[in-house]
């Protein structure tokens, strides 16, 4: 759904009420970041960036250059069970955005690993 609120707008208010801004699907052509901006911008606090499933972990940075130094989790807008291609193994202590923000960075034990 679009909205009249910009990127920084947007990321600030999910940071104030406590959420994690991740842009969706970032590499698509319709509505990704890349495709409408042409960058990823550097001074909004993004916490990580989210693949589509049509782009492997470990092509992304090669092939969009601008994903470099960000935590990147993979979704896929799957609709069936057998759509379902990775899977993001988050390691945390407890269930709170504070541990996920930790396993995003790589920090303190906490980790995550995309599982295809």
């Amino acid at each position: 759904m679009s909205t009249a609120l910009s990127l920084t707008e947007a990321v600030e208010g999910v940071t104030r009420l406590g959420g994690l801004a991740i842009p969706a699907h970032v590499d698509r052509k319709a509505f990704g970041l890349i495709a409408n901006l042409g960058f990823v911008p550097t001074d909004v606090m993004i916490e990580a960036l989210e693949i589509s499933r049509h782009l492997q972990p470990q092509e992304a940075t090669s092939r969009f250059p601008q994903l470099v130094g960000f935590p990147l989790i993979q979704s896929g807008d799957a609709h069936r069970l057998e759509e379902i291609l990775s899977v993001n193994v988050f390691r945390l202590a407890t269930l709170t955005i504070a541990e996920l923000k930790l396993a995003l960075q790589g920090q303190m034990n906490r980790s995550l690993v995309i599982q295809n």
